[in-house]
C-alpha cells in the first residue's frame, strides 16, 4: 500500500541502517553481498538475481515500501510521485507512472533512426569501439529535437532535485537503448572518472568529461513491459528493479563526498522473451554542488 512519507522519520531511518545493510543479517545464508566480492561472485549473484533469486532476507525486505513523496518541489506538492524503495543506502528507488504510453511512443519514434550498436568510450583520439558487454542498440536525442525531450528534462530535474540543464552540460542527451532477445549489459558501475588514474584521465578521457565532472546519478525510463528477462540487478546489493512501464529506476552512483560507491555494480539482465526499452538521462556533477551537498562525514 502507498503512504505519505514522512521525510524526516524515513532519513533517520536509513542513516541508522545504512551500517547494518550488507551485515550478515540481511543476507540469504547461500549467498555473500558486500563491496569485498571476488569477480566470479559478483557474477553469481547477478545470475541468481537473473533467475528471480531472492538474496535480501525477509527481515530487510520488510523495512522497504511505497510511499508518495512531494520530493521537496512545490510542482509535486499537488500531484506527488509514486515511489518504490528497493534498498536503502546506497538509495535504490522506482517512480512509478511519470512518463505516458504516448511519450513513450513518441521518444522510442525519435531514437529509432539514430540507434547504433552499443559502443564503449576508447582512448582519446581513437573513437569508439564496439562493446561484447552490452548487447543493445543506442541512439542520443538532444533537447532541440523535439519538444519533448526537454519536458522529460525537465520532469526529471523535479523529481530528483537534481540540474539536468544540457547547455550548462550538466546532464548528458537523453540515450535510448533497445535491447532485443538475449539482450544484456554485464555488471559495470555507471561513473566514469573516479576510478581512473591520472594517465587514463590524462589519455582516455576526453578534456570535456572533466569538466561536465563525472556521472553523480542515473535515471533510466522504462518504456516498454517485457515478458520474460530483463530487470536491472545490484549483485553487491542483492537488489533486482525488475522493468515496469512507464516507471523510471534512480540511483546516485557517487557518494556525498564525491567518492566512488561500489555498492553500485550493476547490470541488465538478458531478455529471454519479448524486447526492452529504456531511456537514460545521466546527471553529471557539475552545477549540483548546491543541490546535494558533502555530508557531514567524509565517507557520506
Amino acid at each position: 500500500n502507498l503512504r505519505v512519507s514522512s521525510e524526516g522519520h524515513e532519513e533517520d531511518f536509513g542513516a541508522s541502517m545504512q551500517d547494518e545493510a550488507l551485515s550478515e543479517s540481511w543476507q540469504v545464508p547461500t549467498h555473500r553481498l558486500g563491496n569485498d566480492l571476488q569477480p566470479h561472485e559478483d557474477a553469481e549473484n547477478f545470475q541468481a538475481l537473473c533467475r528471480g533469486e531472492q538474496l535480501l532476507s525477509e527481515s530487510y525486505l520488510a523495512t522497504l515500501s511505497c510511499f508518495y513523496d512531494h520530493r521537496n518541489n512545490h510542482y509535486l506538492r499537488l500531484m506527488p510521485v509514486k515511489v518504490e524503495r528497493h534498498y536503502w543506502e546506497p538509495e535504490l528507488l522506482t517512480f512509478h507512472n511519470v512518463i505516458s504510453d504516448s511519450e513513450i511512443e513518441k521518444i522510442k519514434s525519435l531514437g529509432r533512426p539514430m540507434m547504433t550498436r552499443a559502443m564503449v568510450q576508447g582512448a582519446r583520439g581513437k573513437g569508439n569501439t564496439i562493446s561484447n558487454t552490452r548487447t543493445s542498440k543506442v541512439g542520443w536525442l538532444k533537447d532541440t529535437i523535439h519538444p519533448l525531450v526537454a519536458k522529460l528534462g525537465d520532469r526529471i530535474q523535479r523529481i530528483t532535485g537534481l540540474s539536468t540543464d544540457l547547455a550548462r552540460e550538466h546532464a548528458e542527451l537523453l540515450q535510448v537503448a533497445n535491447y532485443g532477445v538475449g539482450g544484456h549489459y554485464n555488471p559495470h558501475h555507471d561513473y566514469l572518472l573516479v576510478d581512473k588514474t591520472e594517465k587514463e584521465l590524462l589519455y582516455n578521457i576526453h578534456p570535456r568529461e572533466l569538466v561536465m565532472g563525472d556521472r553523480i546519478a542515473t535515471f533510466m525510463f522504462y518504456l516498454s513491459e517485457v515478458r520474460r528477462g530483463g530487470a536491472t540487478v545490484f549483485p553487491r546489493l542483492g537488489a533486482a528493479i525488475w522493468p515496469v512501464k512507464g516507471s523510471a529506476a534512480f540511483w546516485f552512483n557517487l557518494k556525498r563526498s564525491g567518492g566512488a560507491n561500489e555498492a553500485t555494480l550493476h547490470g541488465a539482465c538478458p531478455v529471454v522473451h519479448g524486447t526492452k526499452w529504456v531511456s537514460n538521462k545521466w546527471i553529471r556533477e557539475r552545477g549540483q554542488f548546491l543541490k546535494r551537498p558533502c555530508g557531514l562525514h567524509p565517507d557520506d
